[in-house]
């Protein structure tokens, strides 16, 4: 699985909710999960649970000016809350100082879905059906969109 953002999340845990602590970096943010074995879903629930899935060996997060996502087409995804399919390869780019976001005094920045965030039941239902080699049901790409 893999989510391509503008600006890096802190993402805490496999539910996907995260914060960005600024939106000025003018870089992707790109976190991945990898999971190859039916036992790896047993260490990373373990570390949901914990509160640190980042400690997951096949969990990697990182900041790239641009990112190419090569694979079979089409890839299910969805962007900006939309799914649709993709044809492969997939080029991201950031443009600095595209967006503008105010964040109102007296407020953290961070979302009230990054204060906390149960581990649910279709999440693990979604891990159980990648380690069987089939599709989660969800996979999520975020990206700006030119229009």
């Amino acid at each position: 699985m893999i989510q391509v953002s503008n600006n890096p999340y802190t993402l805490s845990s496999l539910t996907g909710f995260g914060s960005r602590p600024r939106m000025n970096e003018g870089v992707l943010g790109v976190a991945t999960l990898s999971i190859t074995r039916p036992i790896d879903v047993n260490r990373l629930v373990a570390l949901e649970m914990a509160g640190h899935p980042e400690r997951f060996e096949g969990w990697r997060q990182w900041a790239a000016q641009e990112l190419e996502v090569t694979g079979p087409s089409p890839v299910p995804a969805a962007a900006d809350g939309e799914a649709r399919s993709w044809s492969t390869p997939l080029h991201f780019a950031i443009r600095p100082a595209a967006l503008r976001v105010r964040i109102g005094r007296g407020q953290s920045g961070a979302s009230p879905a990054f204060q906390w965030t149960p581990l649910k039941v279709s999440t693990l239902l979604g891990l159980g059906r990648i380690v069987r080699g089939r599709p989660s049901g969800m996979v999520t790409v975020e990206s700006r969109r030119d229009t």
